[in-house]
């Protein structure tokens, strides 16, 4: 549980849960100003509460979902960190491997990009396996990820006047593909307020 945590102004992301955590919560935090995105759910988060968060002004995405490649392949696993890493069929020891996000609820955010801020990203939430690069989603078992039943309910996000993007409120992206991530539609979205300034 992360939980009352103020993270601002670090030079990377301000929280972030990365590999296989499940029934766990991040909520009533506030979290601005960092170098990339306000508040990260990468590689397997599941069955997780993410709830009365206020998130504002990170540089990059303020709430990111995704899936990337982990060191799969690359010789640094094991008790000396010399053994190629696996993740199927055995997940050896300091491996980092790619796992689905599902099963999260999302509810009672506020997420702000003020436009104003020189630490102002979009788009406001991105869900989705990262793009092809070095920590993108290449893999055979990173491109089996998928996302789905996930909830996201009564958020407010808004948009500040200064960001020419016209982004909308939610991107959903797989890799460089240009389609939905596998399983997004299988998510629900109540209640969600989204304001852009003019």
């Amino acid at each position: 549980t992360v939980r009352r945590v103020l993270s601002y102004n670090n030079n990377y992301t301000g929280i972030q849960f990365n590999g296989r955590f499940v029934n766990s919560e991040m909520s009533q935090n506030i979290v601005y100003g960092n170098q990339i995105s306000g508040l990260s759910f990468e590689n397997g988060s599941y069955n997780s509460r993410v709830y009365a968060n206020v998130v504002f002004d990170n540089i990059n995405k303020q709430i990111n979902v995704a899936t990337y490649d982990g060191n799969e392949g690359t010789s640094a696993c094991g008790v000396n960190h010399t053994d190629v890493c696996t993740c199927s069929p055995v997940v050896n020891q300091a491996a980092i491997c790619p796992w689905s996000l599902h099963g999260n609820a999302f509810v009672n955010n506020t997420v702000y990009s003020s436009g104003v801020s020189p630490l102002y990203g979009n788009p406001l939430v991105w869900v989705g396996r990262m793009s092809t690069g070095a920590t993108g989603c290449n893999s055979a078992t990173c491109l089996a990820t998928y996302q789905y039943n996930n909830l996201y309910q009564n958020n407010l996000l808004v948009m500040g006047a200064a960001t020419t993007s016209h982004y909308p409120p939610f991107i959903f992206t797989n890799a460089e593909t240009g389609a939905t991530p596998t399983g997004s539609y299988t998510s629900t979205f109540n209640g969600t307020m989204y304001y852009e300034a003019a």
